[in-house]
């Protein structure tokens, strides 16, 4: 394990071998930390980190590549160190998802072939993170008394009450909710209150074109025994 100095000219960077690298990568993944490795090598903590992503790079790239039918393609062919700093990139890109959650479970998929605690540092989440999420994923979640009652009461009144009288309902039996509250849990389980349909009389509807019988009875004296008097519809 060697640190190389390039040229007689002190303004160069220093160069180092594959095994001075393997040996720091090896160190750092024992060590309680990068910064401590890093200042135990006499090298950058920056750069220690860069070979720890470039490893992990490597690692998860031969992984899928080894997952994929007909087994790991042609190797490339080796390219200038800018390209290969920008193929690097764009490996971080891909492997960097966009939110936490995401960065979790591509955590948690590749955990059985790459270190957690190299991968955390790739995606940049904290491995007390992960292992949070990890367990309440494992917890199922426990749904509050008052939800419950809502739905209840949802249904005992045949899909009926809004949230007026919802919030009533819950409030008499103890729960301090709102409608605004009560509102999210229909909504999130697709509850919607049923409206009656108001009641329209049908009349008859009358037809201009059929002439209407006469009203034989206007001016007449009102009858004053049975059967004087005939009357139809």
């Amino acid at each position: 394990m060697t640190a190389q100095k390039s040229g007689a000219s002190p303004d160069k960077r220093r160069t180092y071998d594959e095994a001075f690298k393997a040996e720091a990568l090896r160190l750092a993944s024992e060590s309680r930390s990068t910064q401590a490795a890093a200042r135990q090598l006499g090298i950058s903590p920056k750069l220690l980190y860069r070979w720890q992503q470039a490893q992990v790079v490597a690692e998860v790239g031969s992984v899928e590549a080894g997952a994929r039918p007909g087994g790991p393609g042609p190797a490339r062919p080796p390219q200038a160190g800018r390209a290969r700093a920008g193929y690097f990139k764009k490996s971080l890109g891909h492997l960097r998802p966009a939110d936490p959650v995401s960065a979790y479970q591509h955590i948690a998929q590749r955990a059985g072939q790459v270190p957690v605690r190299q991968l955390c540092q790739v995606l940049r989440v904290t491995p007390a993170a992960y292992y949070a999420w990890q367990r309440r994923q494992q917890v199922p979640a426990v749904e509050p008394a008052w939800q419950v009652a809502v739905r209840e009461a949802f249904v005992y009144h045949s899909q009926r009450y809004g949230t007026r009288r919802l919030r009533a309902e819950v409030q008499a039996q103890g729960h301090a909710v709102g409608r605004w509250r009560i509102r999210r849990v229909l909504q999130a389980h697709g509850l919607r209150a049923q409206q009656p349909r108001s009641f329209v009389p049908r009349t008859t509807d009358s037809d201009p074109a059929v002439h209407a019988a006469p009203n034989r009875l206007l001016g007449q004296l009102a009858p004053t025994a049975p059967n004087q008097v005939w009357v139809s519809d």
